[in-house]
């Protein structure tokens, strides 16, 4: 079954996703199922549940959960919030609660694990390698983030073997669902139930941007992005500092897109 394990609605300051639009982009891709992980909040759950249930594709519900020190991680199943601040009494707490527990985009500027640990001082190597193994998961590929950041996640994971390696694509716009996700195998319904059952024990792979965009040519790929830098030039002075953000974001995604097409396929025959 494929799912992306790793998207934003509308719900999440920094985006402005239409629920509808999601689940039509996420069909046309075959995607069947959704992880809906708004930053700090549950609020996009029953939007983006209502509007999948028409479609036959299921949502599970999730979190992007920032710590005390800002690093961020991904949780699944069991959304609810408040959340301890330290990051392995949050980790316990999840477990407690029956959810799932996953370390997101990890060398990711000021909310990756790794990057706190080694740039900002925030972490001594033990508690990175506490956390780490108290972990159910790890995101290897993030359709956010660099090439680099996205082969160190997979050299860290290799480190850390107990961790199931998961793909999301980081959603922020609707056409960019299952840009990369995840197949697990034996997955049949793709239910809170069956996630919370057999998600430790199942085979998951990764699918990466090579893969799904082998007809996309570079030359529009680029296109595209210079399109967008374009025009957030000329109406920067017009534009709420949101919006803003959010094209930002589009643009950042476009670029990360042409590396990771050239790297993906590299990536896929380590995992």
């Amino acid at each position: 079954m494929k799912i992306d394990m790793h998207l934003h609605t509308r719900a999440s300051f920094d985006c402005e996703s239409d629920p509808a639009e999601i689940v039509c982009w996420a069909a046309r891709k075959g995607i069947k199922a959704l992880v809906v992980t708004e930053h700090d909040t549950a609020e996009g759950y029953d939007d983006l549940k209502a509007a999948a249930d028409k479609a036959g594709i299921v949502v599970i519900p999730g979190l992007e959960h920032t710590a005390a020190r800002g690093t961020h991680y991904l949780i699944y199943l069991t959304p609810e919030l408040p959340l301890p601040s330290d990051d392995m009494e949050m980790i316990k707490e999840v477990h407690f609660r029956g959810g799932l527990v996953g370390i997101a985009h990890p060398f990711r500027s000021d909310t990756g694990i790794i990057y706190n640990q080694i740039e900002n001082n925030l972490y001594s190597e033990d508690e990175v390698s506490n956390i780490l193994s108290a972990a159910d998961f790890i995101e290897v590929f993030n359709g956010k983030s660099t090439v680099k950041q996205n082969t160190q996640a997979l050299e860290l994971a290799a480190r850390y073997p107990k961790l199931k390696r998961i793909g999301g694509s980081d959603s922020h716009h609707p056409s960019t669902i299952g840009s990369a996700h995840t197949e697990i195998a034996g997955f049949k319904t793709g239910t809170v139930l069956e996630m919370a059952e057999g998600f430790r024990n199942l085979e998951t792979k990764v699918i990466t941007l090579a893969e799904l965009d082998e007809s996309t040519s570079e030359k529009t790929i680029k296109r595209g992005a210079e399109g967008i830098r374009k025009l957030m030039v000329k109406l920067k002075p017009y534009i709420p500092a949101r919006i803003w953000r959010i094209g930002k974001s589009a643009y950042r995604t476009e670029v990360n897109r042409i590396a990771n097409k050239k790297a993906a396929k590299s990536i896929t025959r380590q995992q």
